[in-house]
């Protein structure tokens, strides 16, 4: 679309306007050009033309009209990767079907086979993930992985063209550079045009011309997103029915077009539990028909819902409950429930007190009535009073606010002084509150006679001192009052009674309590943080009260109040065992927010986030070191160094945890017999998890996300026997890295995508087959790690062949064997398997590759685990070269070989790997075979059957082993530079494998002992 020119008159003519007349009006000279004319009330009547039908009119309070911008922007690349919260349900379906198609048409008995088939399962839709501004062509569930801003001021960021189409953001930011006035060139954060059936979900869409934008669509979708500082409209729609906004904050739109604007042709609208508020002219603006309004917040804006005069007939739509300040228009609709100003923080009282306001000036201020800010909707449960604007503000000095025993009801808080001095506070009652009276960094002020009821906190005193009160009650509270990091008060004829905690006392020395009452406190009626508790500076004469765990109170009993649920409310130590549970958000300095100093500790968020706030080189969110039996649960750390560090402990159980914006997100350092479950780790650092020298770590379905060019998920450095199952690592340099002697841990169903390097990554140490307890992991990229397969989520499952003619078969990708038979059955001489080093892991056992009848074939470079029985060949001349083999067959088959080789000529295994708890190497009834250089552990490593001239030369049969070498019946095999170190037996012979002549020593072979074998050389004094 052409840019219009700055003085914005007629720059578009030619392009066909749907809402100009068919000819210029030539009966009006005011309008000659033929371009429709708009309401001169204020508001606006019509609004932008879909795409490339753009109008050039100025915006101005007599003519809010706006154009958005034409064509698409930025179209970024969709990635077309699987997200983890659908691998849970693909999976299972791609294995089902893979396993039904596979078992259908499996080899059953030699010789008589057919091909396998591998199936996947391609949903219909796919499910894609996009990190920068795109445009969405096709149906399908779409994730926005990463935050995204872009400069454009004019275009679209996210286009969706396609129809059917499910946009969740994740809760990440789509952020514009909006020109910050109302006039073209606009830009859009979502446009959906021309479409129907398109979701947005939990977006936070901010600093456009306009948030959403729908033209000529239906069945758009907008729910449980911030869409809000956006200059035009957060959200618009024209031309486009069927739609439902639902549970979304619209904040801060500037023009008159309103947060959210409903134009003609957009009927059957439902607009249902919205939040909506600071709008610079309109709230909500109808131009349609047929809509529903239910239990939407709007208010904080000079007029709270604007309708058209055909959209404002009583019966034109419906609305129920909606707390709004005032309307235009909407006979339908009746705001009750708020009788809150606008702009209440701007409203300056009079000492004649009839409206919630602010006192600026000294002076005695006397409340004529009851004050009730608000009356939240019967079914509604949204509270816009979420902006935390007091009832009643003191901003002066020498200010009295006399309530004359007046309620003021239903606040967020009710009366607030902050930072101010010799004020006073009489005769008030509050109810129904977040916070009853906060009183912040003020000194030599005063309350009397009042009281608080029915809020979170009756009375706060937070960083004041020498505040003097006296007749006051607060009842029926969860914190009667509460004091932090204030002294030198003095309390006197109180009643803090029927809360749960009557008086909390934080970190605040030097106050006295006198003359009062608190008792029958559901948890305890005078609680102390231990600095305060041991005080003897804090004073309690001629008080009655219950229970205390301070050692100069009154009270008559005193008690450690041990498992008892103590609210947190600033950063600091737990010192003392215990259920502590957050009261809201908290923000830390240097160093650390909270740390544990004690055993026996239940810690609880409550979702509540604690950030830091002033950079430190050593700082942790949550710390814990040397102590036992710690939960924590449904925490928010924010731009720690470290989120959560454990070191040097035992029995912590987390949960719901999320650690991001900062460095290393969870660290484990010598902890044991711990869990990490259901929790998120996002770091702007190296490392979102580390595990280093733990053990019994159970550590599952956790997310950890990192994009850091070198950055890695998890790292697990010297740690063993850890269950590691069910994680998602997205976006990182690497995904999961094993390093140092990480052992003997059950690793499987991890799924490491995106990354830029690898998606796992093991030191040597950790490489082999049977260094880690899992195998089934998703991810396409590894360095080592050949104790897993790194499967792809979409097709995982191994591509079985029968070959019945000369062939080469070359794997390029790991993969999963599910079906319990033969995966290659190799029936033709000349043909060539080769792994490529790649690892196929089986979990149902069966034989990976079986030859028969097959001369001159070769399988090579394979890593083989969980197979029954691996490899056979049968009456074949095959070479097996560079296998790694690990067979648990106790819970497969007890008595199975892992290279099984019968009946067989010129046949050879070669610098083979071989691992299981029976036969590692089995040759029977055959002859003129070559065995080199393999390393073959088992009960039996190597067992030899009526075998003839076949060559063993460099072989080796570790100590793990219960029996090296057995020889049964066999004849003129030669034997040199082997070391057959079992435990029990190096070499046994039986039968005819035990003359002199049966074979040969060709020297500098060793071994543990022999047994019956005439044969060994006199000089080799190896063999005992």
């Amino acid at each position: 679309m052409q840019s219009p020119q700055n003085d914005y008159t007629n720059q578009n003519q030619g392009i066909p306007n749907p809402y100009a007349p068919s000819s210029p009006d030539q009966n009006n000279p005011q309008n000659p050009s033929g371009q429709p004319e708009y309401p001169q009330s204020g508001y606006i009547g019509q609004g932008p033309q879909q795409y490339g039908q753009g109008m050039s009119v100025n915006v101005t309070p007599e003519n809010p009209i706006a154009q958005p911008p034409s064509g698409e922007l930025g179209s970024g690349e969709l990635k077309k990767e699987k997200r983890k919260s659908n691998k849970k349900m693909l999976i299972p379906i791609i294995i089902v079907i893979a396993v039904i198609a596979v078992a259908g048409v499996m080899f059953i008995s030699k010789p008589h086979v057919t091909t396998t088939i591998s199936t996947t399962s391609i949903p219909a839709h796919p499910v894609s993930s996009f990190t920068s501004c795109t445009t969405i062509r096709s149906p399908g569930l779409y994730y926005q992985e990463a935050p995204i801003s872009t400069k454009i001021t004019n275009g679209t960021c996210i286009s969706v063209t396609s129809s059917n189409v499910k946009l969740i953001c994740n809760g990440n930011k789509i952020v514009g550079s909006a020109p910050l006035i109302g006039k073209p060139p606009f830009s859009v954060g979502i446009n959906a045009s021309g479409v129907s059936n398109v979701t947005v979900q939990d977006c936070a869409i901010s600093n456009f011309s306009y948030g959403v934008y729908a033209y000529s669509s239906s069945k758009i979708n907008v729910s449980e997103s911030n869409v809000s500082f956006n200059v035009m409209s957060d959200i618009y729609l024209n031309d486009t029915n069927g739609s439902t906004i639902s549970s979304n904050k619209l904040y801060n739109a500037t023009s008159a077009q309103g947060a959210l604007f409903i134009g003609n042709g957009s009927a059957n609208t439902t607009v249902i539990k919205n939040a909506i508020g600071h709008s610079a002219v309109t709230g909500v603006n109808v131009f349609s028909q047929g809509n529903k309004f239910y239990y939407n917040s709007v208010n904080l804006t000079p007029t709270s819902f604007v309708c058209s005069s055909e959209a404002g007939f009583p019966k034109a739509s419906s609305a129920i409950d909606n707390l709004c300040y005032n309307n235009t228009g909407c006979d339908f609709l009746t705001c009750s429930g708020i009788n809150l100003p606008d702009n209440l923080s701007n409203v300056v009282l009079s000492p004649t007190v009839t409206t919630c306001g602010s006192i600026d000036s000294p002076g005695t201020y006397t409340l004529q009535d009851n004050l009730t800010m608000y009356l939240k909707g019967a079914n509604s449960g949204i509270n816009i009073f979420s902006y935390a604007v007091p009832c009643i503000t003191i901003n002066s000095p020498l200010a009295v606010l006399n309530c004359n025993n007046h309620t003021i009801t239903n606040a967020t808080v009710g009366i607030m002084a902050k930072g101010k001095t010799l004020f006073k506070i009489e005769n008030c009652r509050v109810s129904g509150t977040t916070f009853g009276a906060l009183i912040e960094n003020a000194t030599n002020s005063s309350i009397y006679n009042s009281s608080f009821s029915k809020s979170y906190t009756g009375i706060t005193l937070s960083g004041s001192d020498l505040v003097t009160m006296s007749g006051v009650d607060a009842k029926n509270d969860t914190n009667g009052i509460y004091i932090s990091n204030s002294s030198s008060s003095i309390i006197k004829n109180f009643n803090f009674s029927r809360n749960s905690y009557g008086i909390y006392v934080n970190s605040s020395i030097g106050n006295s309590f006198t003359g009062g009452v608190a008792v029958n406190n559901s948890q305890i009626d005078l609680y102390a943080t231990p600095n305060s508790a041991n005080s003897t500076d804090n004073f309690m004469g001629s008080t009655v009260c219950g229970l205390s765990d301070t050692h100069w109170s009154t009270c008559r009993n005193y008690e450690e109040p041990y498992l008892k649920v103590y609210p947190v409310f600033s950063c600091g130590s737990l010192y003392r065992p215990g259920n502590y549970s957050l009261s809201g958000s908290l923000a830390a300095g240097a160093g650390s927010c909270l740390t544990i100093n004690t055993n026996n500790v239940k810690l609880s968020c409550n979702g509540n986030r604690i950030s830091e706030v002033l950079p430190s080189t050593t700082n942790y969110g949550i710390f814990d070191s040397g102590h036992s039996n710690i939960t924590i649960t449904n925490c928010t750390l924010s731009s720690f160094r470290y989120g959560l560090y454990a070191a040097n402990a035992r029995n912590i159980r987390v949960s719901g945890l999320n650690a991001s914006l900062g460095g290393t997100g969870i660290t484990l350092s010598n902890v044991s017999a711990s869990s990490i479950v259901k929790s998120k780790a996002e770091s702007n650092s190296n490392y979102d998890v580390v595990l280093d020298k733990s053990s019994g770590i159970i550590f599952m379905a956790n997310n950890m996300t990192n994009s850091r060019p070198t950055s890695v998920s998890m790292l697990i450095e010297n740690s063993t026997r850890n269950t590691i199952a069910n994680n998602t690592g997205l976006d990182a340099h690497i995904g999961m890295q094993l390093s140092g002697a990480s052992q003997g841990n059950n690793i499987s169903n991890n799924y490491m995508e995106l990354s830029g390097y690898e998606d796992y990554v093991c030191a040597p140490q950790d490489s082999n087959l049977n260094s880690e307890n899992g195998g089934v992991n998703y991810g396409t990229k590894k360095i080592g790690c050949h104790w897993l397969a790194a499967l792809s989520p979409t097709a995982p499952s191994a591509d079985c062949q029968v070959a019945l003619t000369p062939t080469t078969y070359s794997l390029s990708t790991d993969a999963l064997y599910e079906s319990g038979n033969i995966c290659y059955g190799i029936y033709s001489s000349g043909v060539t398997l080769n792994c490529n080093n790649h690892t196929i892991i089986s979990n149902s056992g069966g034989t990976f590759a079986a030859f028969a009848h097959s001369g001159s074939s070769k399988i090579e470079n394979c890593y083989l685990k969980g197979f029954a029985t691996p490899i056979t060949a049968t009456n074949t001349s095959v070479s097996i070269i560079n296998a790694t083999v690990y067979v648990n067959s106790t819970k497969l088959a007890p008595s199975a070989s892992a290279i099984s080789v019968n009946m067989s000529k010129q046949f050879s295994i070669l610098r083979s790997n071989v691992l299981t708890d029976y036969i590692a190497i089995n040759i029977s009834n055959s002859t003129s075979g070559s065995i080199k250089y393999n390393n073959a552990t088992g009960s039996i490593a190597y067992y030899a059957y009526n075998t003839s001239s076949t060559d063993f030369q460099g072989n080796i049969a570790p100590p793990q082993s219960t029996l090296g070498l057995y020889l049964y019946g066999s004849s003129a095999d030669s034997f040199q530079n082997n070391i057959f170190n079992s435990t029990g037996i190096g070499i046994e012979c039986l039968a005819s494998a035990q003359g002199n002549k049966s074979a040969y020593d060709q020297g500098g072979n060793v071994c543990s002992s022999s047994e019956n074998c005439g044969w060994i050389s006199a000089s080799s004094l190896t063999c005992k």
